[in-house]
């Protein structure tokens, strides 16, 4: 019961910082990539984010389990 009760606080706590974790990861990436740019790491630049990638990916997941549950209702 209390490991239950510490995963509830936790999944709490993590909800009402996620926007700060997403803005502060955004930040941390933004700084990386501009570090890579002054030390002329094009191959770096040319990369895609990989941030972008997994909000892609979290996108396609979301409208697939929409389609899903459109067609089974």
């Amino acid at each position: 019961m209390a490991d239950a009760l510490k995963q509830d606080r936790y999944e709490y706590h993590r909800q009402r910082r996620m926007a700060e974790m997403v803005e502060a990861t955004e930040r941390k990436l933004l700084g990386l990539y501009r570090e890579a740019s002054r030390y002329k790491m094009s191959e770096v630049m040319r990369k895609p984010s990989l941030l972008n990638e997994a909000w892609e990916r979290e996108m396609m997941l979301a409208r697939i389990e929409a389609d899903r549950g459109q067609a089974d209702g």
